[in-house]
């Protein structure tokens, strides 16, 4: 097995290190997906909030949906007016409670994507946010994907 400083070295000039340890020899490249549609979700113990962008710094919400199957019925018929079926969703991590809407979404063909909550609260100071509410912070959830 090679030291930390061989592969921090294989790292610098560009090549990754796999995970027995060796230097991967071809360049490593990613695939990119422009993301078309995104959908951000501010979560709490029996609500939650939605917000689409729009063009031109606009936004298409839907507030306070029950967290629980009946919200998640509305929220699917929203989707189905609202969205495309290969939509991101995004919401934050909040204890348990964003689990049930995470997994049900799953289910339903969408990219869910949980985020760690202290992302969103320093991505809403590098916009020098100062409102708080459930709506904004669904506003900003989408705007940070």
């Amino acid at each position: 097995m090679r030291s930390h400083a061989e592969r921090g070295n294989d790292q610098t000039r560009g090549r990754a290190i796999l995970a027995s340890g060796t230097a991967c020899r071809a360049p490593c490249m990613l695939t990119v997906v422009p993301v078309t549609c995104v959908i951000g979700i501010d979560i709490a113990k029996h609500t939650f909030d939605i917000a689409k962008p729009l063009e031109r710094d606009k936004y298409r919400t839907k507030a306070k949906l029950a967290n629980s199957p009946e919200g998640f019925k509305q929220f699917d018929q929203w989707l189905e007016k609202h969205a495309e079926p290969h939509c991101w969703v995004l919401m934050e991590a909040t204890s348990v409670y964003h689990e049930a809407l995470a997994t049900h979404l799953h289910q339903q063909g969408y990219q869910v994507c949980v985020i760690n909550p202290a992302r969103i609260a320093k991505y809403a100071q590098s916009e020098l946010r100062r409102v708080k509410t459930d709506k904004t912070d669904a506003k900003l959830i989408a705007r940070y994907a």
